[in-house]
């Protein structure tokens, strides 16, 4: 009698795989329009170091990644239990504080043992938020191994309500709790989970600027971060979404909304036109203040160029 072969279960597509495209997208949600962004962002060979005992503390997987969390490890760096798992690899951090290198003041929100701020404040001036008193000396302690302490500003508190008391802000930045290691069990990743809550969070940096980027676990759900833009109504609906990528396997997602996504105009304005199922016609030249005006009637406030055959 012949034996079936077992077949290894089937591997789930991540949601922001299944929900989008690579490229550039026009989407409805709540029957408004998002212009949507996904990138595959490429990483590279991690630095994993096996030759010494990790302390008891920390476990193993952690510490042989540790020069990839921080490059200076060994010059200083000091991290808790949760940082070890919580804090964003040295490489992914850089990449994202490339996007926005031009801003003159960076906010980050959740800073934790200060992955991010240290690679912000290479560029800019950072204000750095947490509630938690020890999380900010050990970022006063990292930064300054990186050089960059008198770029920093540290703030004890709650976000919710230190948020109220800032000014405009060029950029901010937040990696909320993902609820411990434990996130990556469940195949979508649930916003509403997150404490304190990522809606009212939205809301007080609607009051603070226009350009918010989120670290996200790669199971994020792109739909509910559709929902976000209900509580940034001064943003344009704009989200572009980074997906980070080392070999064939799948880290994590920063997500960009506002006026740091920067898509091409001529292609959204085709994408535009397309959506309206010919209330415009393709041949000829299509007015870019025709295109404007029904892209700001749509929830855009963008100008774009003609749109020629």
């Amino acid at each position: 009698m012949e034996r079936k072969r077992s077949r290894s279960p089937r591997r789930l597509v991540p949601p922001v795989f299944s929900q989008l495209n690579l490229g550039l997208q026009l989407l409805f949600h709540n029957s408004k329009p998002v212009c949507v962004v996904l990138k595959k962002i490429k990483l590279s060979e991690i630095h994993t170091v096996h030759s010494e005992q990790n302390p008891p503390e920390v476990p193993k997987k952690y510490w042989v990644q540790r020069y990839s969390l921080f490059s200076k490890f060994d010059e200083g760096i000091q991290l808790d239990t949760e940082s070890w798992y919580s804090v964003t690899q040295e490489e992914i951090a850089a990449k994202i504080a490339k996007t926005c290198e031009d801003a003159d003041l960076v906010l980050d929100a959740f800073a934790g043992a200060g992955g991010n701020v240290i690679q912000f404040a290479k560029n800019s001036s950072v204000i750095a938020v947490d509630i938690d008193p020890y999380k900010l000396e050990l970022l006063k302690n990292n930064s300054k191994v990186y050089q960059v302490e008198h770029k920093v500003q540290c703030l004890e508190g709650d976000f919710l309500e230190v948020g109220k008391t800032l000014e405009s802000i060029d950029v901010v930045f937040m990696s909320p709790p993902w609820g411990g290691p434990e996130y990556c069990r469940a195949y979508s990743f649930d916003l509403k989970g997150i404490t304190p809550s990522i809606y009212k969070v939205a809301s007080v940096c609607s009051e603070l600027t226009r350009n918010l980027i989120i670290y996200f676990p790669r199971n994020i759900n792109p739909s509910q971060v559709f929902e976000l833009l209900e509580e940034l109504p001064n943003f344009e609906r704009k989200v572009e979404f980074h997906a980070y990528y080392r070999g064939n396997k799948f880290y994590t997602v920063a997500c960009f909304i506002g006026d740091l996504v920067h898509p091409d105009t001529m292609q959204l304005s085709k994408l535009l036109i397309e959506s309206t199922q010919g209330k415009y016609q393709e041949s000829g030249l299509m007015q870019a203040l025709e295109i404007q005006t029904s892209l700001e009637q749509k929830g855009f406030n963008a100008t774009c160029e003609c749109y020629l055959k």
